[in-house]
């Protein structure tokens, strides 16, 4: 990331702005859209829990957000992503005390959620910086 042919501190800064909107942006997001599915799978609303859940969930994305720009030739690292279903399914029983009947569902919903939002504010966001001059 900071050793770019286009480098410089303005365009490492814009790259940290749009990396840590996208995450924590991704992280608030998908953690109020699961609060509000959690009652169609058979569990309560509860936000605290839910934060927690996306939280550990997201850590591998969350790495691979940070690492990927350190090396760019290890493109290949982005298949650790689907570690998040293993994360996912596992505390969906053991954090969430989710039916087995529900997990399934439940693991490809969120999955998909904790994995593509942060993806399309980051897409988004280098997009409209893209726009601005300069």
């Amino acid at each position: 990331m900071w050793l770019a042919d286009n480098g410089g501190i303005h365009w490492a800064l814009k790259q940290v702005v749009i990396v840590v909107s996208a995450l924590f942006g991704g992280f608030y997001l998908v953690s109020y859209a699961l609060n509000e599915l959690f009652p169609k799978f058979g569990l309560g609303k509860k936000l605290h829990a839910t934060q927690l859940f996306v939280g550990y969930s997201s850590v591998v994305l969350y790495l691979l957000f940070f690492l990927i720009p350190l090396l760019p030739g290890a493109v290949f690292l982005w298949f650790a992503v689907i570690y998040t279903l293993y994360i996912v399914y596992a505390g969906a029983g053991d954090f969430l005390h989710m039916t087995a009947n529900k997990k399934l569902s439940f693991t490809v919903i969120a999955s998909l959620l904790i994995v593509v939002v942060p993806l399309a504010i980051k897409i988004l966001l280098e997009f409209m910086i893209n726009l601005l001059p300069g």
